[in-house]
């Protein structure tokens, strides 16, 4: 498919039936509406038909499912299932570990490839590609090097009952082990909980010179009422829970004072033109990673497609595993993405995760120790 699209293929492609991508949102605005980041897929298939990248359309044909934690499973499992019947070619997301865990035995035996979003490895497989919206097994042992730099060495830890705290938790702990620093405290809290005071205050009574929290993000707020309550103010991480905080102004107001994973970058050339163009189409400029980490899926989407070797699911996994060193919008400067028979991570580089911490209600850039 690669090359410009000549007056006479655009006649074709006018005349030619879409391809049909599925698009599986579990995740959604506080008040229950879809996610305008959605427009940055848009963007990215609507150029790579204007720019020949591909001879016909895309369709994005769109599910949202209350998935868990909060919904249930079978949600998800009912809107995967709908899509596949739609006949679509891929499907992006979903997101949330949870409903990652859910959906990846599906794609395999849909054989469907799914570009999904959450935070674990484990959503990967023959047609699972991971977009790593942050990482499970990263991310702790990022924040244990920061601690350490700081100079602490006895932590207390607040995380998720919950497949996602689980997984986040193995990672730290054995990267706090590797590294001589000892968990003080660790509670464990439903991720829908609403008070964490006792939680906050074991960790407070355990000497912890920091609190560490991991998990979906959604007790975040009854972390920080907790630490109010107790007026105890140490330094405090956590992990991409952090980016609620750009879609909900409630998270953002009880992310003041954290440390956080994140992953934008303002020095990404990639992710400056992205903003450019988003705004110059939409007429705004949209807030945290997710629209990045959309475009990116989408661009992914369109390089999987220019390389299959036929317009069939299975052809466009193969198409996706030639997929080399593409610029990526989200994360540091010199992030790339790709993928191979062997390789489903997409985000690649030193840089990929950065921390941000909330100061005043705004998202500000981390000076890490030295």
């Amino acid at each position: 498919m690669a090359g410009s699209i000549t007056e006479g293929t655009k006649r074709i492609a006018m005349n030619s039936e879409p391809i049909k991508i599925g698009l599986l949102l579990d995740v959604a605005l506080p008040d229950g509406s879809p996610l305008r980041e959605i427009q940055a897929i848009e963007l990215r298939f609507e150029d790579a038909l204007a720019s020949g990248e591909i001879d016909r359309p895309i369709e994005l044909v769109t599910r949202q499912a209350h998935g868990l934690p909060s919904g249930t499973g079978a949600n998800v499992v009912r809107a995967f299932q709908e899509l596949a019947r739609e006949d679509v070619l891929g499907i992006l997301g979903p997101g949330i570990t949870d409903n990652c865990l859910v959906t990846q035995p599906l794609a395999e035996s849909y054989r469907i490839p799914t570009l999904n979003f959450p935070g674990t490895e484990h959503s990967r497989g023959e047609y699972g590609f991971q977009f790593q919206l942050g990482s499970l097994s990263d991310e702790g042992p990022l924040i244990v090097n920061e601690l350490l730099a700081l100079g602490h060495t006895k932590i207390g830890v607040v995380r998720d009952q919950s497949p996602i705290g689980a997984e986040y938790f193995d990672y730290f702990d054995q990267a706090c082990v590797r590294n001589g620093l000892t968990i003080a405290s660790d509670r464990r809290l439903s991720p829908i909980a609403t008070d964490a005071n006792a939680a906050v205050a074991s960790a407070k009574e355990s000497g912890a010179t920091a609190l560490v929290y991991l998990g979906l993000g959604l007790t975040v707020p009854a972390v920080t009422a907790g630490l109010k309550a107790l007026s105890w103010d140490p330094p405090r991480f956590l992990n991409t829970a952090f980016l609620f905080g750009y879609i909900d102004p409630a998270a953002l107001a009880a992310l003041e004072g954290w440390v956080g994973v994140d992953m934008i970058d303002e020095e990404n050339r990639t992710y400056q033109e992205f903003l450019s163009r988003f705004e110059k189409r939409y007429g705004y400029r949209p807030l945290g990673p997710l629209a990045p980490c959309f475009y990116d899926m989408a661009t992914m989407t369109v390089e999987g497609l220019r390389w299959a070797p036929e317009l069939t699911a299975d052809g466009f996994r193969r198409g996706l595993e030639r997929a080399h060193q593409l610029p990526a919008a989200a994360g540091g400067e010199g992030t790339v993405m790709g993928f191979s028979p062997w390789d489903r991570a997409a985000y690649k580089g030193r840089d990929w995760l950065l921390f941000q911490t909330v100061r005043n209600g705004r998202y500000e850039p981390y000076a890490k120790a030295k």
